[in-house]
C-alpha cells in the first residue's frame, strides 16, 4: 500500500514540475506533507519526493514554475 502511494505522489510530482504550474506544485507538495503526517510514506520516500518538488521546483527559479 505505501508503494502505491508513493508512486502516486512521485507521478503527480514529475507531472508538477513538466507542468510549470506552480500551483500544481504547491498542491503535490501538501499532499506529500500529508501523507508523511499519516505515515503512508516513509521518511526517505518524503524526502526523496521534497527533493523534486522543493529544492528542484519551488525553491529553484530556473525550474521557470508560474
Amino acid at each position: 500500500m505505501k508503494e502505491d502511494i508513493f508512486d502516486y505522489l512521485m507521478g503527480r510530482a514529475e507531472y508538477a514540475i513538466k507542468s510549470k504550474s506552480l500551483a500544481l506544485t504547491h498542491e503535490t507538495y501538501g499532499q506529500v506533507k500529508m501523507a508523511r503526517k499519516l505515515l503512508a510514506i516513509t521518511k526517505e520516500q518524503f524526502w526523496e519526493l521534497n527533493k523534486i518538488l522543493v529544492r528542484n521546483g519551488i525553491n529553484n527559479p530556473a525550474a521557470g514554475l508560474e
